[in-house]
């Protein structure tokens, strides 16, 4: 038994073997020898399966052992702990809820063990099980304390705006309020408030509040004069963005500038500001690059439409105003573009 295990471990080291094929050479050893390091094997093995990407094996393994060996509880407690936050990473959304509810004393603690279910109720939020995110959410919410808190809430009234609960989001807002935030949670977190005041009716507000914030709040300030249909209003907010966090021409630009070029583009063409498309094509075209981001912008900032010469390309445009304001949320969020 001893030379299997030890097999096992120099084929592991030379290379000769995966991780989880040295688990299961590892797993044979214990059929042939039951001794007195079988508590060691069965955690080196639970340990090899976790490393190798098969937390839930490894999970069920100790669970095992724990019932087998209740004394050595301590020793494969850590072990548990480490298989139990990946297989809830790993499994699908409903399949980690249920392993959750079924040993929540195995979630780790403190902050990893709050960031766990946060990915896990972003998960289910992304399945529309908004509901049930949110109840996993709350708990969470509940315990911490501090910018980890606020952070939290932050999830959980994104959450709970999702699922159209205003009021709740809101709430969740400000009970998690903290002082002394990092600038990028606490910009998050007022944008978020912003845009709860404007699906209330109170958009002068919320537009005001994202005005005070200046060149970092200038994206979702020109979403939400989106929204109102103040095209012009929403371009010079981009093109203020823009002027704030663009490096100088001619260095290239990120994708998510491009997007936001093409924004730009697309409302002040709303706008009917063809000076300001074309100032914006002169000095952007060159850093668009090539691909369907480029191919817009210059469709975007093309000169004005003349005659029934133009009605194809005016069809074409149309296409891409079609679902103008939805469509600049897409592309806020860096979705793909599409011809």
């Amino acid at each position: 038994s001893r030379a299997l295990r030890r097999a096992a471990e120099l084929r592991l080291a030379a290379g000769s073997i995966s991780q989880l094929e040295a688990a299961k050479a590892l797993e044979a050893s214990l059929f042939a020898w039951r001794s007195g390091d079988e508590v060691a094997t069965r955690i080196r093995i639970a340990e090899l399966r976790l490393a190798g990407g098969d937390p839930r094996a490894a999970l069920a393994l100790l669970q095992e052992t724990a019932e087998l060996f209740p004394d050595s509880a301590a020793a494969i407690r850590p072990v548990q702990v480490e298989a139990f936050a990946a297989a809830l990473a790993r499994e699908p959304p409903l399949a980690a809820v249920a392993l959750h509810d079924a040993y929540p004393e195995l979630l780790p603690g403190g902050e990893r063990g709050d960031a766990v279910l946060e990915t896990l109720a972003l998960r289910l939020a992304e399945l529309d099980l908004g509901e049930r995110a949110a109840a996993l959410l709350r708990p969470a919410v509940q315990r911490a304390t501090g910018a980890r808190r606020a952070a939290l809430g932050l999830s959980l009234a994104n959450l709970r705006m999702a699922e159209g609960d205003l009021t709740e989001a809101g709430r969740v807002l400000a009970e998690t309020a903290a002082p002394g935030l990092a600038p990028p949670l606490a910009l998050e977190r007022a944008v978020l408030g912003a845009r709860i005041e404007a699906r209330q009716g109170r958009g002068a507000e919320a537009i005001a509040r994202l005005r005070a914030l200046g060149p970092p709040a200038a994206e979702p300030l020109a979403e939400l004069l989106a929204e109102a249909q103040d095209w012009p209003g929403a371009a010079a907010a981009l093109a203020e963005a823009r002027s704030a966090g663009f490096p100088a021409a001619p260095a290239a630009l990120e994708e998510t500038q491009r997007r936001l070029l093409l924004r730009e583009a697309a409302l002040l063409a709303l706008a009917g500001d063809e000076p300001g498309l074309a100032a914006l094509r002169k000095a952007e075209l060159a850093r668009m690059r090539d691909g369907p981001l480029a191919d817009a912008f210059a469709l975007l900032t093309a000169d004005p439409l003349k005659g029934l010469g133009d009605l194809t390309r005016l069809q074409r445009e149309l296409q891409i105003f079609r679902r103008f304001p939805t469509r600049l949320e897409a592309l806020r969020n860096s979705a793909p573009v599409t011809r």
